[in-house]
């Protein structure tokens, strides 16, 4: 069985990297979704540098909306 550990990102790059971190033993995949607008409908640069999270790189499934 595989687990993929599916969540939405908004600019927490010290959440990121503790959730990524403890669960990396357990996880197959880390599925990371952000979004191109905030709740209100207005836009937003993306947030996320895959770089900085180089160790799970093989791991990360980025997708942005």
């Amino acid at each position: 069985m595989k687990i993929f550990d599916c969540f939405q990102f908004f600019d927490e790059n010290m959440m990121l990297n503790l959730r990524l971190n403890i669960l990396n033993k357990h996880v197959h995949k880390f599925v990371i979704v952000e979004n191109a607008y905030m709740h209100s409908g207005k836009e937003k640069k993306p947030v996320l540098d895959i770089k900085n999270f180089s160790k799970f790189k093989d791991k990360i499934i980025y997708i942005l909306v």
